[in-house]
């Protein structure tokens, strides 16, 4: 297995990099890693360009990706979250309404959601960038974006204005229906009778 640098698979792995041919390059790549040719031929032949990797599968393997590419998805998982935060109910135009206030809290579970896949695409991100590239700081990231609308997120699927509103926010919800059963049940008694 040769485990010497050879400057002309480095060169011709630089030019491929910066031919456009994404897929070929990434089938260049898996060949060389393939035959064990040393994983630093692949790093000198991407320095100082848009291409980032990470060793998969016990060294045997490498993913690549474009940078723009990488932090450009993560852009767009931010957007998601600024898009779920302008189209959510308000509560007080749902409170009172029982349908309405179990709504809004699917809508506060799907921004969770969206938090929690931006968070764990900010981290897939982060194993990719270098030190000297800008570093996005995905728990930063998502706590400005909610901060403008009050909420606050737990890093996983709650989105609250304070701890313990949502669970509170339901039961009004299920006491609400609750009363309204009741009061329907007893009209319902006096109408029979």
């Amino acid at each position: 297995m040769p485990n010497s640098y050879d400057p002309n698979r480095i060169s011709a792995l630089r030019a491929l990099s910066k031919s456009g041919d994404d897929d070929g390059f990434r089938q260049a790549v898996d060949l060389h890693t393939e035959r064990g040719l040393p994983i630093e031929e692949i790093q000198q032949a991407i320095q100082a360009s848009e291409w980032r990797y990470v060793v998969e599968g016990c060294g045997t393997s490498l993913a690549l990706e474009r940078r723009s590419e990488l932090l450009g998805y993560y852009d767009e998982m931010l957007e998601q979250i600024e898009e779920t935060l302008a189209t959510i109910t308000d509560l007080d135009d749902v409170r009172g309404g029982p349908k309405g206030m179990l709504r809004h809290l699917e809508e506060r579970e799907t921004l969770g959601k969206h938090c929690f896949e931006a968070l764990g695409e900010g981290r897939r991100v982060l194993r990719y960038l270098l030190p000297e590239d800008d570093l996005p700081d995905p728990n930063h990231d998502i706590g400005r974006l909610l901060s403008t609308s009050g909420f606050r997120w737990d890093g996983a699927y709650d989105v609250e204005k304070f701890p313990g509103e949502n669970e509170q926010i339901f039961n009004e919800a299920v006491k609400i229906m609750e009363y309204t059963l009741m009061t329907w049940s007893a009209s319902r008694s006096v109408d029979e009778e």
